[in-house]
């Protein structure tokens, strides 16, 4: 009974902080002190160690399912080197990853612990999209069986990929013999049909929310295709119609794209980074 009095006069105190800092918290099934923020819960567990010392445990678990292998792990270790409170853990057998922080719990302050409550919890909130876009699975908000049905890298993203070339051959052949024999609008034509047939519908697959992801992708050519269309009618020149829808569409859709749905937009960045170093 004396062995676990320390974690129960502990365990009064944690409630305690917490409902100071935090005006309120659950307790799970588990006996676990429970706060929620953002997608993320972080859990609280005063723990007994080494001679009758206690420690506090903090977690979020970011991430379910994921894509197991030596990229995840690698990015997980480098990541981890970056914070000053806690660092990523990753369960092989459950496919989770979690962020974590232990704190000493025999002169625990309420300042101390509220701040290592919200490092983890805010922590855990901005990393779960990125590791799902590159990791695959699911962030630990999403219920069970939301999971994309495949990931990068499986046979059904490589198909859209070769789908994309394809598209873009076609694209352009069309474009070449249908409007004024322009090769500026060729290209213009082909890029686009690469990227909405090889990323836009490969990822709107995979992705259980395809009615945000559609209208993300979407934005971003509408916006070019409308550019090039007043261009051209503005100047008459395809070189130029292209170049502006090419590059000042691209970066208008893409700005309209980012402040409309920002979540998907860092898990696309997120993913177009990870492509970039698998083909380099």
């Amino acid at each position: 009974m004396a062995a676990t009095a320390p974690v129960d006069v502990l365990r009064g105190t944690i409630g305690r902080y917490l409902q100071e800092s935090f005006g309120s918290y659950d307790v799970d099934a588990d006996g676990d002190f429970a706060l929620r923020r953002g997608s993320t819960v972080t859990w609280i567990r005063p723990l007994p160690w080494a001679d009758g010392q206690t420690i506090v445990r903090i977690w979020a678990i970011t991430n379910l399912d994921v894509r197991v292998d030596g990229e995840l792990t690698r990015f997980l270790a480098t990541e981890s080197g970056r914070f000053v409170f806690g660092g990523f853990h990753l369960d092989e057998e459950r496919r989770a990853v979690l962020f974590a922080h232990t704190l000493l719990g025999d002169f625990l302050s309420r300042k101390e612990l509220a701040d290592a409550v919200e490092a983890v919890g805010s922590t855990a909130d901005h990393y779960d999209e990125q590791i799902k876009a590159r990791f695959g699975g699911r962030i630990f908000a999403e219920p069970a069986g939301t999971t994309p049905v495949a990931k990068e890298g499986s046979p059904a993203q490589r198909a859209f990929v070769a789908l994309g070339l394809v598209a873009a051959v076609a694209a352009g052949i069309a474009s070449y013999r249908l409007i004024d024999d322009s090769w500026w609008l060729v290209a213009f034509s082909a890029l686009l049909a690469n990227y909405v047939v090889g990323r836009a519908l490969g990822d709107l697959v995979t992705d259980p929310q395809k009615g945000r992801r559609a209208v993300y992708f979407a934005l971003q050519p509408a916006v070019m295709i409308g550019i090039v269309y007043f261009a051209y009618q503005a100047w008459e020149r395809w070189w130029l119609a292209a170049l502006l829808g090419f590059v000042g569409g691209g970066m208008l859709g893409g700005a309209f794209a980012a402040n409309l749905l920002p979540g998907i937009h860092r898990e696309e960045v997120a993913d177009t980074r990870s492509r970039w170093r698998r083909a380099f």
